[in-house]
């Protein structure tokens, strides 16, 4: 369950293996049949009489039993592990008259309107893991004909489908309904179930790795007990509603940040970016994340949903028990929940105790909706990232040449929330949510599990994060980097810039004033020919890109270099790759297993009833004009995947097959 997903793709030949137990639902193989090959119907007296028309219900049991010692020992046996190694035509069906552990036995289920006498019976061999053919009667009568035209097969039913992928969803929580119909295609001769099974096998698959949901609810208190006594210093915060029932509680929320995290932050850049993802199992909720920057993981929260309460609180739970750090940048979409949290007096987040600033992809993506303008869409994200005021300025005002209502909309969204020339320096030129996004999608697979396992995922994936990023900057300080890999593609990108450049002295040794002249050298036309002010000892360049990103632009290291001077003073400490080190230091300790956990005297926990979703198809998100693609996908029935019908139409559909669950 808590496996990196690529492991699924490296590895899913070893989950296509067959069964180790006797199972129908591989008896539609078209495999030659290479274990009949050894095994003459006629020199095997199937069932003991020149008819052959006698069944097991009317045969004594005792005397079935001698029967089945004696062809034991006189008659050729095969050894198998599944029906599909016996009898793989296809498009026969057949159905089990006896499954014990000792014994197996099917029939043709064609049986009364046939007359197919074609009869197969298996005795466990008590030495081995397999089953001996002790009965056979082969093959199909002649007017058995297969009736599963469609592609579908009825003992493909989700309970067997959530067995033969049991393995593939336990290391990927989040693989597709979609990959799962593929893969039994792939797995069983072509055979191609509905969206409909696959779903209900994954809900079966889930609840036999993670338990079921109800119970999950009860037992997330004494994992999270369990989780600060192994880790203490991670952080639990709960709010749960009253119930009839006494000593029982209605889950609501639950906010956690784990140690590491938390102490981690403290070498972070002081900005955080915010998001909700709504949840996809039983129960409707939405998970909350914080996220420092360099994609560090800082606070996690389960809500009932989006709202002012519930961003209130979280963010209460943040500066109250994560961090307290003053001049905090936080980054987010313009949510009304988010807004009334961040405007709230006295709550640690109004300036200058913290600055708001607002996601310009969801900006963008706002202003697109209101004005159905990809141009001006494009040009109000060339504002948002434009780093000199005279650029602003132009991208503002070509805005306004195509639609004045546009730029009055933007004028009124104060130009600090959006823009990185006017934002002060505080977003450090992060323009997005993407930081939280990106984990969302990490996390992708934990929304559709029950509550404890969803927080059990996010305690491994962090230590797994953690983990591999202690040793990335272990060994890049041992190789001698003393600047993180980016920052050192960053400058030495600019440091060929820089070779271009023509550096002037204004006040050589007070303030060190320079002005650089850029030239375009290898770059492309329309680069180059401008002049910038650097002044060494306020550390400020008119580009804007030094006091942006905190890391020397071009126009600096060219005077640094026309100086002899070290660019090192002009470089932030939290690019350092000691400093980020310092940030992944910490680790996590493993929880014990449930046996091991101390006494839980706690209220019981239950799910929200109100929150339980109803029947029909989920979606999994909310779609928007971000999701817009330019073309159409055709439909296709789902019955045989051509297009041109649905499946009540369908030409294959012979009787109305329908599909089993």
């Amino acid at each position: 369950m808590l496996v990196d997903p690529h492991y699924v793709n490296d590895h899913l030949s070893q989950f296509r293996s067959p069964a180790s137990s006797p199972n129908v639902g591989t008896s539609t193989s078209t495999q030659p049949q290479g274990i009949l090959d050894s095994l003459d119907p006629n020199n095997v007296d199937v069932f003991g009489d020149a008819e052959m028309n006698d069944t097991d219900e009317d045969d004594d049991e005792e005397v079935i039993e001698s029967h089945d010692k004696a062809i034991k020992g006189s008659a050729p046996t095969s050894d198998f592990n599944e029906v599909a190694q016996v009898d793989p035509p296809r498009n026969k069906t057949i159905r089990v008259v006896e499954a014990e552990p000792e014994k197996y036995v099917v029939e043709c289920k064609r049986k009364e309107q046939c007359s197919c006498l074609w009869r197969l019976r298996g005795v466990k061999d008590p030495t081995l893991s397999t089953f001996k053919i002790v009965r056979y009667n082969d093959p199909h009568a002649s007017n058995c004909v297969g009736d599963i035209d469609s592609g579908d097969h009825k003992l493909l039913t989700s309970e067997f489908v959530c067995n033969a992928l049991l393995d593939v969803i336990r290391v990927d929580p989040s693989l597709k309904i979609k990959t799962m119909v593929q893969l039994v295609k792939e797995k069983f001769d072509g055979f191609q179930i509905t969206y409909k099974r696959a779903w209900l096998a994954k809900q079966k698959a889930i609840k036999l790795i993670c338990g079921d949901w109800e119970g999950s609810y009860e037992q997330l208190p004494k994992y999270m007990q369990a989780l600060k006594e192994s880790n203490p210093g991670t952080v639990v915060e709960w709010r749960l509603l009253e119930s009839t029932v006494p000593g029982t509680h209605v889950f609501q929320r639950v906010f956690w940040a784990f140690k590491p995290c938390i102490d981690g932050f403290r070498h972070c850049r002081p900005l955080i970016t915010i998001d909700g993802t709504h949840l996809y199992g039983k129960y409707k909720g939405t998970l909350l994340i914080a996220m420092g920057t360099k994609l560090f993981p800082l606070a996690f929260a389960v809500v009932e949903g989006e709202n002012n309460d519930s961003w209130s609180w979280f963010m209460a739970c943040i500066r109250a028990r994560v961090t307290d750090r003053k001049g905090l940048c936080v980054i987010s979409d313009r949510h009304a929940g988010i807004l009334a949290a961040m405007e709230e007096v006295e709550s640690g987040w109004e300036e200058p105790n913290a600055y708001h600033k607002y996601c310009t992809r969801h900006l963008a993506s706002n202003v697109n909706s209101k004005f159905k303008s990809v141009v001006i869409k494009n040009l109000f994200g060339k504002a948002a990232t434009a780093r000199q005021k005279k650029k602003f300025d132009y991208y503002i005002n070509k805005i306004g040449d195509l639609n004045v209502e546009a730029r009055r909309y933007l004028m009124e969204i104060p130009y600090s929330k959006w823009s990185i020339h006017h934002d002060g320096g505080f977003r450090f030129g992060v323009k997005t949510t993407n930081m939280s996004e990106v984990f969302n999608g990490v996390l992708k697979g934990a929304r559709c599990l029950p509550i404890t396992a969803l927080v059990q995922m996010t305690f491994f994936r962090v230590n797994s994060y953690f983990a591999t990023r202690r040793s990335w900057s272990k060994r890049r300080l041992e190789e001698g980097h003393e600047l993180s890999e980016k920052a050192m593609k960053t400058i030495e990108a600019n440091m060929e810039k820089a070779t271009h450049h023509e550096v002037v002295a204004f006040d050589y040794d007070a303030i060190g004033l320079y002005q650089v002249r850029t030239v375009r050298g290898r770059r492309k036309a329309g680069k180059g020919g401008n002049s910038h002010t650097v002044n060494l000892l306020s550390k400020t360049c008119t580009c804007e890109k030094l006091r942006i990103y905190n890391l020397p632009c071009s126009h600096v290291l060219a005077v640094c270099r026309h100086r002899s001077l070290s660019h090192a003073d002009f470089v932030d400490s939290f690019f350092m790759t000691a400093e980020y080190r310092r940030s992944y230091a910490k680790c996590s300790a493993p929880v014990p297993d449930p046996c091991h956990w101390s006494a839980y005297n706690g209220p019981t926990t239950m799910a929200n009833p109100d929150l339980k979703r109803g029947p029909g198809r989920r979606s999994t998100r909310i779609r928007n004009e971000m999701d817009e693609r330019p073309y159409r996908v055709k439909k296709a029935c789902s019955v045989c995947r051509r297009p041109g019908h649905n499946k009540k139409t369908c030409p294959t559909l012979i009787g109305g097959v329908g599909s089993s669950g």
